[in-house]
């Protein structure tokens, strides 16, 4: 399901009142949760600055965690038909979760739809593009996983994600891609029904990774 709704409803229905849960956004809120708590035991804090801003302080360092905003210091397109900026603003991604000063991008994607997850897969790449991300992470539940039948269907662009989850699944749930200039890529694989410990060693090896280039000891 990819909603939920509860509510209540007075006599007079014009005064029902009703919510509605996008599991989506939860899956969002959930990996942001798990981020956040890794950061905690590395020693950092944190403090809600704005709607969709929260800076992540340590002795001396910081940077600032975005949540469904574009990432700030670099613009891509630079006029578009000598139109005004909030023509120009209004055409930018919005990644999931972005870590501005540090170039980093999470995509969260709560589906196991292959060509979704296909779809999520450019959109990373996209945003490398567009933001000049350090790296870019397409964070989803583990899908299920078929093997194309025919000659057709191979040369599906499907079955290239579905060998990338394939390996990420082979390879602990955290899969890396080397992209040229020295970008890289992630495909993570977190599931809220997983194992809890599991789940937070998992972000924590990709919080070392995108920190410190792959080292073992998160060093900021």
């Amino acid at each position: 399901y990819k909603g939920a709704e509860f509510g209540y409803r007075r006599r007079t229905e014009d005064l029902a009142r009703r919510y509605k849960i996008l599991l989506w956004k939860l899956y969002e809120a959930f990996t942001l949760f798990l981020l956040l708590r890794v950061l905690m035991k590395k020693g950092f804090r944190f403090r809600f600055e704005e709607e969709g801003v929260l800076s992540v302080f340590d002795h001396g360092s910081i940077f600032r965690i975005f949540i469904n905003k574009p990432l700030e210091g670099f613009e891509v397109i630079q006029s578009v038909d000598k139109a005004n900026g909030k023509l120009i603003e209004s055409l930018k991604g919005r990644p999931d979760i972005s870590i501005n000063e540090k170039r980093i991008a999470l995509e969260c994607k709560y589906s196991t739809s292959m060509s979704y997850l296909t779809a999520g897969r450019f959109k990373v790449l996209a945003y490398i593009y567009e933001f000049d991300l350090t790296a870019g992470v397409l964070v989803s539940p583990r899908p299920e996983l078929h093997t194309a039948d025919d000659e057709e269907e191979k040369k599906d662009e499907t079955v290239g994600t579905q060998n990338l989850y394939s390996r990420a699944s082979s390879r602990g749930g955290l899969l890396e891609m080397s992209l040229i200039g020295g970008k890289r890529m992630f495909v993570m694989l977190l599931d809220p029904l997983e194992d809890e410990e599991e789940l937070e060693r998992r972000m924590e090896a990709l919080v070392v990774s995108l920190f410190n280039g792959g080292s073992s000891i998160l060093n900021l």
